[in-house]
């Protein structure tokens, strides 16, 4: 048994050691050993790990070809998260990474287009490097991205949506190898979601390794997805005086970013004086915007696993089929591939037929 995968299960039903323990009949202290690869259970306990957890006993002794680090899970934006939360959100995050290796272990390589400007010797600034990133997506100069995420999945970068809203996660990035990785909160509404996109991909472009203090960091991050999505030429023209919350409104329609940020960069790029700013910011307050703003953006959906799983498995595939050889849960597999909400511990789903629609188990 690897006593990492054990810790994997553990955490991804959000049990403590001592509540694992209690779960399988042993004491704390021999989950404690088991997972640093101190104790070999034995079989009877195996089992009762795997039932009890919903793992299947394959799990156990799978190999982990790679490591999965948190990446930008680290930076300060995450200090209000708990632990436990950003230790599941890491872990669901891998096991998507994992499943997406199983199908591409199956498939020719997707090449891998996103720039790494962080390795260049030349020193590049935020605003040249969110250009360059918008060329290597495919992009004009001066346009709105209307599929960004679609677009970062065309060249090798893998989105995945965590199945499960965690509070105070819009998005974390990570690189692991080469690969770069986001993975998402579902519950993020279109334009909070491009922003996040935008800001991740800075720090795949920027920031792996990262070096500097944190605040500088996610500093950047900011200024390279307002430049992305926002390009500085286009915004100009765009964003005039007076700039209103019914302008900003209608420009949040076509270019998939939140009034605020339309404000925020309005305010940058010395279109609105400070006092204008903070006017606008206080009438977007009064009306409850700042949590909820008006005009809806439709928000985008990963599509990397499943076609994937299409590749590897055809067009109409059987996600109990895929679960068996990626010694998977199928309730995991299933909600993975259709970027759907994980809505109860992975152990207490233990008919999976009871919680997943005909149409999703069958592809």
């Amino acid at each position: 048994m690897i006593g990492e995968r054990l810790k994997q299960a553990r955490e991804l039903n959000d049990w403590t050691q001592e509540e694992l323990a209690e779960h399988v009949g042993v004491k704390q202290a021999s989950i404690a050993l088991i997972e640093r690869d101190a104790l070999t259970p034995r079989e009877e306990l195996l089992q009762a790990i795997a039932e009890k957890t919903g793992f299947p006993r394959d799990f156990f002794d799978s190999a982990i070809e790679t490591d999965f680090p948190f990446g930008s899970l680290v930076y300060r934006k995450f200090a209000r998260m708990r632990a436990d939360q950003k230790r599941k959100s890491h872990r669901l995050a891998q096991q998507a990474f994992e499943l997406s290796e199983f199908f591409a272990a199956r498939m020719k390589p997707i090449p891998i287009g996103l720039p790494r400007l962080s390795e260049d010797e030349d020193d590049v600034d935020v605003e040249t490097a969110a250009r360059i990133t918008r060329n290597a997506l495919g992009l004009d100069p001066t346009s709105p991205i209307p599929n960004l995420m679609q677009r970062l999945e065309r060249i090798g970068v893998r989105v995945f949506m965590l199945p499960g809203d965690v509070p105070d996660l819009d998005a974390f990035s990570t690189m692991v190898g080469r690969r770069p990785v986001i993975a998402l909160n579902p519950s993020a509404p279109g334009d909070r979601q491009s922003f996040s996109l935008a800001h991740e991909t800075a720090h795949l472009v920027l920031h792996y390794p990262p070096s500097g203090r944190q605040e500088d960091i996610e500093e950047e991050a900011d200024r390279f997805a307002a430049e992305l999505l926002m390009p500085a030429e286009a915004m100009r023209s765009e964003l005039t005086s007076p700039v209103t919350l019914s302008s900003v409104a209608e420009l949040k329609a076509r270019w998939r970013v939140s009034m605020s940020a339309l404000i925020r960069r309005a305010k940058d790029l010395e279109v609105t004086t400070e006092r204008q700013y903070k006017y606008l910011m206080v009438q977007m307050s009064q009306r409850g915007w700042r949590t909820r703003e008006p005009v809806e953006i439709a928000a985008e959906k990963p599509r990397v696993l499943r076609k994937m799983a299409e590749v590897t498995y055809g067009e109409h595939f059987n996600v109990r089929r895929i679960a068996i050889d990626a010694k998977r849960p199928t309730f995991l597999v299933a909600r993975l591939i259709d970027a759907a909400p994980l809505d109860t511990a992975i152990g207490e789903v233990l008919d999976f037929r009871a919680e997943v629609s005909t149409e999703a188990l069958e592809g």
